[in-house]
């Protein structure tokens, strides 16, 4: 199954095209019971982290660094496109996968980043 989307045809360019991405499983036609509990659980994590006055743009990075743990293109996809929607960077979005070496990431003057965990990896 192909769908499409729209993307910024480059990074500073405000032009858009539309290209076909590939879909391997349509969550709402085959397994709705679950796209449903999913989204459910997706509006309540983000109406929760919105009362605490958590930054948006870390939510988008937080969730695009799991999409890459868990290796999902598809994922990976939506959120980057959510994320420069509200505004995220360029800059840390390519710097996401080494986020411990990258000081433009986190606020902290310590230099320290988020406790993220790869899978495999001791803390």
């Amino acid at each position: 199954m192909t769908t499409t989307d729209t993307v910024r045809t480059a990074p500073t360019d405000t032009a858009t095209q539309t290209v076909p991405v590939q879909v391997r499983l349509d969550f709402d036609t085959h397994a709705a019971g679950f796209a449903r509990a999913m989204a459910h659980l997706d509006q309540a994590a983000t109406k929760q982290l919105d009362r605490v006055e958590f930054d948006p743009r870390l939510r988008e990075l937080a969730r695009i660094r799991a999409s890459q743990l868990n290796g999902s293109a598809y994922c990976i996809h939506m959120h980057t496109t959510d994320a420069r929607a509200i505004g995220e960077t360029e800059q840390r979005l390519y710097g996401l996968g080494a986020w411990r070496q990258t000081p433009y990431l986190t606020p902290n003057p310590s230099g320290r980043g988020p406790r993220w965990r790869s899978p495999n990896r001791s803390p």
